[in-house]
């Protein structure tokens, strides 16, 4: 019966190849590929790829009578996190090789197990500074659990208490005060009961 069991003879891949390397993937199929077409452990297949950092789904079919489809969806990076890793709109956090090309998205920070938390924070300010022109550079939440992020040069402490309502008096406070004066701003601190500090860059 091995003229209907035979081996593979094509690998169809399917990917858009934004990060994921061709050549990494087919590398991490090869060693199964011995096998021939019906004694392929496409389970194990797929639990390899999905191991591969910038792999977040994976598909494989047969299609006799010697054809192997693979298809794959990558992950996108919206930010980094810490330095070393990067993260994912739904708070995933992955470690590819290398960061280096992505050096000018927001820097978030936090505890891993925390990284989902501070992804959704990420969004909700950048949604409510987007239409000031103004976008999240740095965000980290402290051990403490306060919280501080960057907007072009300035850091802005929202400390662990009353985010929403502390963001609201920011922005209110960014048009009525500071909106002229932004590029003289360096510190707002915002963890007052109903005002804010701001410090002034030095000349």
């Amino acid at each position: 019966m091995n003229w209907l069991n035979r081996p593979i003879a094509r690998v169809e891949i399917h990917a858009g190849f934004e990060s994921l390397d061709r050549v990494d993937v087919e590398a991490e199929l090869e060693p199964f590929l011995v096998n021939r077409f019906f004694h392929l452990d496409l389970e194990a297949m797929r639990q390899t790829l999905l191991l591969m950092p910038w792999v977040r789904e994976a598909s494989l079919r047969r299609r006799w009578p010697d054809r192997l489809e693979v298809s794959l969806q990558e992950r996108q990076a919206v930010a980094r996190w810490k330095q070393d890793k990067l993260i994912t709109g739904e708070g995933v956090v992955f470690a590819p090789d290398s960061v280096d090309k992505f050096a000018l998205l927001p820097l978030l920070s936090g505890l891993d197990d925390e990284a989902l938390e501070v992804m959704q924070q990420y969004l909700s300010i950048s949604q409510l500074l987007r239409p000031m022109g103004l976008s999240v550079s740095e965000l980290q939440l402290g051990s403490a659990g306060s919280w501080r992020f960057k907007v072009d040069h300035v850091t802005v402490y929202v400390g662990r208490d009353r985010r929403m309502e502390r963001l609201q008096r920011f922005i209110r406070l960014y048009h009525a005060r500071l909106d002229s004066r932004w590029s003289e701003v360096e510190r707002v601190d915002m963890r007052y009961l109903n005002g804010a500090s701001v410090s002034w860059r030095q000349n």
